[in-house]
């Protein structure tokens, strides 16, 4: 049974709600710096509804599938790893 079949396919956008949830909360981020981290959050999740959801079951298949993510989504991952600092940096 794949990950898709077991609830797995929902796992992205339960995580970027967390995460708005996350940065919702904060109280010591200034207004400004939340509001463009829940725009950029809003970008992901736009994305991720439009992907298929399959997800790749061995290491190999999972690197395989990130550089060819890379290559054919190439802003998309600018925005995920802006995210993941912005993030990062404020401690989350």
């Amino acid at each position: 049974m794949s990950s898709n079949q077991t609830g797995g396919e929902n796992m992205p956008l339960d995580t970027l709600k967390k995460l708005e949830e996350s940065v919702t909360a904060l109280a010591d981020v200034p207004g400004e710096k939340k509001a463009q981290l829940l725009t950029l959050l809003a970008e992901l999740r736009r994305e991720a509804v439009e992907q298929d959801g399959r997800m790749p079951e061995t290491s190999d298949e999972l690197r395989s599938t990130v550089r060819e993510f890379e290559v054919t989504h190439p802003e998309l991952v600018a925005l995920t790893n802006r995210v993941c600092m912005m993030l990062a940096n404020i401690g989350i």
